[in-house]
């Protein structure tokens, strides 16, 4: 077994891509509308469940992301677990498209926010409190309506690409 360190000073890959890429994470596409009405959405890679009573979930989101910007100023937002076959509709949302909600795949949710239409889950939310830590803003949001899409494996993400996790068989 090897094992290799590096001080965080003076490393040739930021740790980040050293350390953070190397595991899998869920895939989230953090959703709403702006004051105008028009679709805003973005992908996390770092959602969780705060609490289970009462319900609050949380997520990381960049300091200068516009897409966050406009979803913190309305204060409510869809968050839908994509399935693993939703790959090319979260693609678009990893780059600066001109209508990432242009696919059909997507339909209001209970609070009228454009959710996944065929995702594993979705919960619509009030954020209620945002801290700031370094580059990034916590957000933690309470959870109004939540539910289930298809049984399906949801999408992961790990060292850059999209893909799923394959259970061992029982």
């Amino acid at each position: 077994m090897s094992v290799s360190s590096s001080p965080l000073a003076g490393a040739a890959v930021p740790w980040w891509e050293t350390i953070l890429t190397s595991y899998p994470s869920t895939v989230a596409l953090v959703a709403s509308r702006t004051a105008a009405g028009e679709p805003v959405g973005m992908l996390v890679s770092s959602f969780v469940a705060v609490s289970q009573t009462p319900p609050m979930i949380g997520f990381l989101a960049a300091t200068q992301s516009s897409s966050y910007a406009a979803i913190s100023a309305v204060g409510r937002l869809t968050v839908s677990i994509p399935a693993l076959d939703q790959r090319p509709v979260i693609r678009s949302f990893g780059r600066k498209t001109a209508d990432r909600f242009a696919s059909s795949d997507f339909i209001a949710s209970h609070n009228g926010l454009p959710r996944l239409s065929e995702g594993v889950a979705w919960m619509d939310a009030t954020i209620i409190d945002e801290r700031t830590y370094g580059d990034h803003v916590l957000v933690i949001a309470a959870v109004d309506a939540f539910g289930t899409g298809r049984r399906s494996e949801p999408l992961m993400y790990r060292h850059g690409g999209y893909g799923g996790f394959a259970a061992p068989a029982a």
